[in-house]
């Protein structure tokens, strides 16, 4: 026997029956199990089939399960969930602006700065210094 689980008839063989491309994306492991979900394949078999078709790269049991009951749920897409919590405003337009700000006047002081773009003096240092990489 194999070293593979004896769950299924696909670990028993030793054999995998999925023609996927080997790309190891989480997002194709995802349609991959989207995929055996509509084939009603059950959560074992289909732990297995991932472990066999990805390998070393496969996603874990538990985000096999999670994304399993979610295609079980009805949900159709591969892509995560929004993610709630605050978002970065080291963004384009802002480092633009102070990129812009600094060109026109390099010795302005970073408190002065911050007031312009309108951040905090802590957020304007770790975007000079940090994300566009200036020592100020």
């Amino acid at each position: 026997m194999s070293t593979f689980c004896k769950v299924c008839l696909l670990c028993s063989l030793g054999l995998s029956l999925f023609i996927f491309a080997m790309v190891n994306a989480k997002k194709d492991q995802r349609g991959d199990i989207k995929f055996c979900v509509s084939l009603g394949m059950q959560l074992a078999v289909t732990m297995c089939a991932i472990r066999i078709t990805h390998g070393a790269n496969a996603l874990s049991n538990r985000s096999v399960r999670r994304w399993y009951r979610r295609f079980q749920a009805g949900a159709t897409s591969v892509d995560d969930l929004p993610r709630s919590g605050r978002q970065s405003i080291s963004t384009g337009p802002m480092l633009n602006n102070i990129q812009t700000i600094l060109d026109q006047n390099p010795s302005i002081s970073m408190s002065a700065l911050a007031q312009q773009v309108g951040v905090s003096h802590g957020t304007a240092h770790k975007a000079v210094t940090k994300t566009l990489r200036m020592k100020k």
